[in-house]
């Protein structure tokens, strides 16, 4: 078999740099938006706005840590969600990848659930699945 085309398991760990970036946006938008604008109604519901973003993005990521073991990437392309019970879930992705040097984000959506966003970049992947990842999806097979 290809060194390409072999199946990559990708488990899923606490990345400290995209916990940086993701808590670190939140609190400079709203730095941004108290500094900024004068307080008013409408500030404080951008900066309540931007608190419950924080939230979400906080259990979103909590609640993926706590279900999701790892991803796998067959060869023949198709997506699965390992489980921490150990079960294999067949997923799609949906909506566009974004793949960069330093960051990967795919939506995967297994049957009949919603979809998870997931965030891997170079301090929580193994650099060589890492550069394959992002080869086999800049080349589909």
């Amino acid at each position: 078999m290809e060194p390409l085309a072999s199946p990559l398991r990708i488990p899923i760990i606490h990345s400290t740099s995209i916990t940086r970036l993701v808590y670190g946006g939140h609190v400079l938008a709203s730095l941004i938006l108290i500094i900024v604008f004068p307080l008013s109604n409408y500030s404080v519901l951008a900066v309540f706005g931007v608190c419950v973003s924080f939230i979400v993005q906080h259990l979103s990521r909590t609640d993926l840590a706590s279900r999701v073991e790892a991803i796998l990437l067959r060869s023949n392309g198709q997506w699965s969600i390992i489980t921490r019970q150990g079960e294999i879930e067949a997923a799609r992705t949906v909506g566009r990848t974004f793949v960069s040097p330093w960051l990967v984000i795919l939506f995967l959506k297994p049957a009949g659930q919603t979809a998870n966003h997931i965030l891997l970049s170079r301090d929580n992947t193994n650099r060589d699945t890492f550069r394959r990842l992002r080869v086999r999806l800049r080349i589909p097979m």
